[in-house]
């Protein structure tokens, strides 16, 4: 039992590690796109 409980937190970090990495390269995709507005989240 415990080992799935393991597996569910560990598969949860890789996603959460997963959109952090997607939303950086989308946030220095648009600041690349839009150089000019530098006000953005993070």
């Amino acid at each position: 039992m415990m080992k799935a409980v393991f597996i569910n937190v560990w598969y949860l970090l890789l996603t959460i590690i997963l959109l952090i990495i997607i939303w950086r390269i989308v946030k220095l995709v648009l600041k690349d796109k839009n150089d000019s507005d530098d006000k953005g989240l993070g």
